[in-house]
């Protein structure tokens, strides 16, 4: 299994239509590296609704995540079963005790998490959801969101697996599945 490490520090976003306290957030839950593609999914999502909101948070120590980029396997149980059954089994530590989630890279950036407890609360802010939002396809493999009408020729940065043989653990919430 291939894993990922989202280091300590790392910002993530989650768009919402709904506004509640940012200490609130349920879990399982979306988050994405990009801040723009959290508010691009929101407003893919709920495009015309008079609220939007992105919540930014702070990697308080580091997540292992289970990399789903090149596992066809669980992408196929994703498609098939969708990503809250997945998210589920990984609570109840199915796909193994180190992981807290999953990623998939290099696309949106999206990352599911099963615990809040390693994510500090920044900001939040109202976003526009009144822009028309699709998929491009940003090198002939992977797909991103823009909002309708960009330059699909955006350069996008690559994120880079990375690999640490002696992470500390970071906390582990307790999970009765």
């Amino acid at each position: 299994m291939s894993q990922y490490i989202l280091e300590s520090g790392t910002i993530l976003y989650h768009g919402t239509i709904n506004d509640f306290e940012m200490t609130d957030i349920t879990m399982p839950c979306w988050f994405s590296k990009y801040k723009d593609q959290a508010i691009n999914h929101v407003r893919y999502k709920h495009f015309g609704e008079s609220n939007g909101f992105l919540l930014s948070y702070r990697v308080k120590y580091p997540i292992i995540l289970y990399d789903i980029s090149n596992d066809g396997d669980i992408r196929m149980e994703i498609n098939t079963k969708g990503n809250y059954v997945v998210a589920h089994k990984f609570y109840c530590k199915l796909y193994g005790d180190e992981f807290m989630g999953y990623i998939n890279l290099p696309e949106q950036g999206e990352i599911m998490l099963i615990s809040d407890l390693f994510l500090h609360p920044i900001n939040k802010i109202h976003i526009d959801l009144n822009q028309r939002v699709e998929y491009c396809n940003i090198d002939g493999k992977n797909w991103r969101m823009k909002i309708k009408g960009e330059d699909n020729n955006i350069i996008y940065k690559n994120i880079t697996n990375t690999k640490h043989k002696n992470i500390k653990k970071a906390k582990k919430c307790c999970i009765i599945c």
